[in-house]
């Protein structure tokens, strides 16, 4: 599997898991979904398995805190975003329409966003 494969797909929390596990990554059932989904993708591009360091995190915490506006968003919350830009851009949408663009978005093989189901949705 390549990283865009790996990207392009949509993983339950406990694939991800499993995964890590096969591949040897350490202490992957303490770890979040964002958390393995780095190391695993670092695994597919590099074949390094690496666990997680405390100098990362502490890193990225003060990064987040020196941040001014609105935070990024998180890409492992790729359902919340996809069904919150829905509905944000979908004019007269439906919570009922987003889940059913994002049950087809996760069926296709491109990034789990809105941008790029509406560009597929617009082709």
């Amino acid at each position: 599997m390549t990283e865009t494969e790996f990207d392009n797909g949509y993983w339950y929390a406990l694939e991800v898991k499993t995964f890590a596990g096969e591949i040897g990554i350490p202490s992957a059932s303490k770890l979040r979904k964002d958390e393995l989904e780095q190391l695993i993708k670092l695994f597919l591009r590099t074949g390094e398995v690496k666990g997680p360091t405390l100098r990362r995190l502490v890193k990225q915490y003060v990064k987040l805190n020196q941040t001014e506006g609105s935070f990024p968003q998180a890409p492992s919350g790729r359902y919340i975003n996809f069904i919150s830009d829905f509905l944000t851009e979908e004019d007269n949408a439906t919570r009922d329409d987003a889940i059913n663009a994002w049950r087809e978005l996760k069926k296709l093989d491109i990034p789990k966003e809105y941008r790029a189901w509406k560009k597929r949705a617009g082709a």
